[in-house]
């Protein structure tokens, strides 16, 4: 699950309030079923984002 990303010439690292913040989320993500997370995705709650390695 991909949560915040950064240029790192636009900040050097998260704060710790970020990090704090990031890491409940990530609870919150991961006790989720995989079928609440597809709901979600249909729902357009969610965004579901493909890495293609040959593009």
């Amino acid at each position: 699950m991909f949560l915040f990303g950064f240029a790192k010439s636009d900040q050097s690292n998260v704060s710790p309030a970020q990090l704090a913040d990031l890491k409940k989320a990530a609870v919150h993500f991961l006790a989720r079923a995989e079928r609440e997370l597809d709901d979600d995705v249909d729902e357009g709650r969610l965004e579901e984002i493909v890495y293609d390695q040959e593009n």
